[in-house]
């Protein structure tokens, strides 16, 4: 007898009235209609104040933290409910029930459109793809850092190693507050205001700030981990003192 519950479980998760169905034997409108709006729903990440996390409501200081994320929080819990879940429900029965080939797909997938978007971001940005890491560990981890979910991890770590302390304000305090923090330092940083404020013009602003400000420069830029080959030169040292 062939289990068909995976199928029933996935057509339930597209809003489709399994019982109904097998007494009809065949999908109506409706249940296409319906599987439709749902699979829109969940990847499209339609959202309103109901879905967020009960601290983003109540906490005024986290709403401002928070702005502009939902993105990645809803991105997460997609990743979380139909690629992790399943392949821990894979595991955990031995192949009974679950499902591994999602987060295959995601593995394969996110390094590969990370490419290709983090190439084309680097280049808007800087006209340039020099600055971006070489070693193929790196490569992979900025690729997948570059798409969903992950980048707001990537942003948070890429801030942290920043030699500057200006990109942690921009991700903690969010644009509200990064902008008078940066508008209130101008004065004592030895950056024109020119440049600060060639930077925040929309498109070409980050590219043309960029280059005005690498002209200038006296001093060899500082590398990020990534470019650094830092997890390569990690995982060589941990391998030779095993």
């Amino acid at each position: 007898m062939i289990d068909r519950s995976a199928e029933r479980a996935k057509l339930g998760q597209m809003g489709i009235d399994v019982a109904r169905l097998q007494e009809r034997g065949v999908l109506s409108e409706d249940d296409l209609l319906q599987a439709a709006k749902r699979t829109s729903d969940v990847t499209q990440f339609t959202f309103d104040a109901n879905q967020l996390p009960i601290a983003w409501k109540s906490s005024p200081a986290a709403r401002i933290v928070l702005q502009f994320k939902q993105y990645f929080y809803t991105q997460a819990n997609f990743v979380k409910n139909f690629a992790i879940k399943p392949a821990v429900e894979y595991a955990r029965t031995g192949g009974a029930s679950g499902d591994i080939k999602p987060l295959v797909y995601m593995s394969l997938l996110f390094p590969t459109f990370g490419e290709l978007t983090s190439d084309l971001r680097e280049y808007a940005r800087k006209g340039t793809l020099e600055e971006r890491p070489q070693l193929p560990l790196e490569r992979l981890v900025d690729n997948a850092g570059h798409a969903g979910m992950f980048g707001i991890y990537q942003d948070l770590v890429y801030n942290i190693a920043s030699p500057s302390d200006a990109p942690i304000w921009h991700f903690v305090a969010g644009p509200v507050l990064s902008d008078m923090v940066d508008l209130a330092r101008l004065p004592q940083t030895k950056q024109p205001i020119g440049l600060e404020m060639l930077r925040r013009i929309p498109v070409v602003g980050p590219y043309a700030a960029y280059h005005e400000r690498e002209s200038s420069r006296t001093r060899p830029r500082k590398k990020g981990f990534l470019e650094r080959g830092a997890l390569t030169k990690f995982m060589s040292d941990s391998i030779g003192r095993m």
